[in-house]
């Protein structure tokens, strides 16, 4: 709770109108080499009831958490966490590919325009309110991450800029 009072609500709040998904992750992505075209599955119907925009921040951070914590290594066991008392370590394995992602994924955010801080933000904010809809401990794991991630969002010197 107290790492949600230091949210800036309305910084976070102001969203960036567009065609949205609501589910972007890499599941929900298909490519076909052939024609080389992306098909995207599992739409959500609306966003507050409008059928034709979302806010786009919602979908650029779905897909940072694909790229933070990927659901083969999940459904492999790949991932790591023990809880003693005040202390929580978590680990969850990452190929080269996926860190190499994330780095070129947030180098596009910024050169594209979009708030990090914002999209991390959020990122955070989904790992921690998807928690508890996954089985233990992985539903651990998500919310000592989500928890993790917002801290050190939120701690940044250069935060909210």
């Amino acid at each position: 709770s107290k790492l949600l009072k230091k949210i800036n609500w309305v910084f976070i709040s102001k969203g960036l109108p567009g065609r949205f998904h609501g589910d972007l992750h890499f599941e929900n992505i298909l490519f076909n080499k052939k024609n080389k075209k992306f098909t995207f599955l599992d739409w959500r119907q609306d966003f507050e009831n409008n059928i034709k925009v979302g806010d786009i921040y919602y979908d650029l951070a779905k897909l940072m958490h694909g790229i933070i914590v990927s659901h083969e290594q999940v459904n492999n066991k790949k991932f790591k966490i023990t809880w003693d008392k005040n202390i929580i370590n978590f680990h969850i394995a990452q190929s080269n590919a996926h860190k190499l992602s994330l780095r070129y994924y947030e180098k596009w955010l910024k050169d594209n325009g979009y708030s990090l801080t914002k999209v991390r933000i959020l990122t955070s904010l989904i790992f921690i309110n998807i928690a508890p809809l996954h089985h233990h401990p992985y539903s651990l794991f998500l919310y000592a991450l989500g928890k993790s991630m917002l801290f050190k969002e939120l701690n940044k010197i250069d935060n909210y800029k």
